[in-house]
């Protein structure tokens, strides 16, 4: 039977159309998916190329906007780190007057590339909190500065969680670029922020010139060194003991040690021994450490410090350094603190860490150090607290003057009364004071 040819036309141009339709949409699919990978390479682009431009300091912060800390010092978002993510925790920082400095971070970072003027040398502060949670342990992670490492850090084990953490360095830039370097030993390393600043070639940290050492060898029942230090007489304010210089309360013991004595005196009194090295010696950058078995018995207060040299402000305008003060009483807590002013007033910052074992039960290496514009104090080696001057408030950093060192054996004050059964005399023993410049 004879077919129509209209309806085999009508389909041919019906599938004419739908391929067209096809080939239309596949078109427009194509685009849109264009489009898609062109916004998706947009947002995973690398970061834009490090500044080239030498710098003579730098103050950058590991956020997207600039910030002026309690000091008065702008910090600009650093255009040098690389690796990781920025993150900020509006969380409750300690220990400082600044704690949006350390709110923002860069956690994961594994660089960052200073171009500088000169090869230096520069002194480094890189600043640092744990924030984000890790617990001792969990984030373990190492500095080096142009190949040379510089340091393992645990911040949550050292000094725990929402405390500021500095590393701080000198170096030199041989050819002109500082390099670091963050490698990751368990978790992602973190960095809140880097300050750069060039120093005189006589500020090393570490230091290594030895400037001050007595290791106290002499005679038993010798009094120490006077070409080294001086009593310090009278009393302390509100303690019980009168300082003498007798060798009763301070002498050699004829093994290596000085022997500060607290003795009981007439009725309810009681004497000791301060000395320092005000007139002898005076220490500027560096580091200062003393050997130290602590008294543990309750009332008294074995203490390492220094005061500023220059005294004519007076206290606490003068400054004052407390890498050791540890209670009799609690012979298992160092407390360690820095004094200075805050205006019209006293403006301290006072640490305590808990030690693994009680101090009192064998010597420990208790030290301070210094540069300019920050201290660190270390227990055995090991950093337990740090202080810059971002730290405090315009004009409150007054310590970077030279400072003479101080031991004493306090009794009364903060550190209680010794108990009638007390068993005299109450010793602090020191195996040597060395100090590095």
């Amino acid at each position: 039977m004879a077919t129509d040819p209209q309806p085999r036309q009508a389909r041919g141009r019906t599938a004419l159309r739908t391929a067209s339709l096809l080939a239309a949409l596949a078109a427009a699919a194509a685009v849109i998916l264009a489009v898609l990978l062109g916004a998706f390479q947009t947002s995973t682009t690398q970061p834009p190329p490090v500044p080239s431009r030498p710098v003579a300091s730098l103050h950058a912060l590991e956020a997207s906007a600039p910030l002026t800390d309690a000091s008065g010092q702008r910090w600009t978002p650093d255009p040098y780190s690389r690796g990781g993510s920025l993150s900020s925790e509006q969380a409750p920082i300690s220990d400082t007057h600044s704690p949006a400095l350390y709110r923002s971070e860069r956690i994961g970072v594994s660089s960052v590339d200073v171009p500088l003027r000169t090869e230096g040398p520069y002194l480094v502060v890189l600043y640092f909190a744990e924030t984000a949670g890790a617990k001792p342990g969990q984030r373990i992670f190492e500095v080096s500065a142009n190949g040379k490492r510089i340091a393992r850090l645990d911040v949550a084990a050292e000094v725990g969680a929402l405390t500021p953490y500095h590393l701080a360095f000198t170096t030199s830039a041989p050819d002109r670029t500082l390099t670091l370097r963050f490698r990751a030993v368990k978790g992602t390393p973190i960095l809140s922020a880097v300050r750069v600043t060039p120093v005189s070639a006589n500020v090393q940290l570490p230091a290594s010139r030895p400037s001050f050492e007595d290791e106290f060898n002499g005679p038993r029942g010798s009094p120490p060194d006077p070409a080294r230090w001086r009593y310090d007489l009278g009393r302390g304010w509100g303690q019980q003991a009168r300082y003498t210089g007798a060798t009763a309360n301070a002498s050699l013991d004829g093994h290596g040690n000085l022997v500060l004595a607290a003795l009981p005196e007439g009725t309810g009194g009681f004497t000791s021994a301060r000395l320092t090295t005000r007139g002898a010696f005076a220490m500027g950058y560096g580091s200062a450490s003393a050997r130290i078995q602590v008294a543990g018995t309750p009332g008294v207060v074995s203490t390492f410090w220094a005061l500023g040299a220059d005294e004519s402000a007076g206290w606490p305008y003068t400054g004052e350094l407390d890498p050791a003060e540890v209670r009799g009483s609690q012979p298992q807590i160092l407390v360690q603190a820095v004094h200075t002013h805050c205006g019209q007033s006293a403006c301290p910052i006072v640490w305590s860490r808990v030690a693994a074992a009680p101090l009192s039960s064998g010597f420990h290496t208790f030290t301070v150090e210094r540069a300019p514009g920050v201290v660190v104090y270390m227990l055995d080696g090991r950093q337990t607290a740090s202080l810059t001057s971002a730290d405090l408030p315009r004009g409150s950093w007054v310590l970077d003057k030279r400072f003479h060192r101080l031991l004493n054996l306090i009794v009364g004050g903060w550190g209680g009364t010794p108990a009638p059964s007390a068993r005299w005399p109450i010793e602090m023993r020191v195996d040597w004071v060395r100090a590095f410049d």
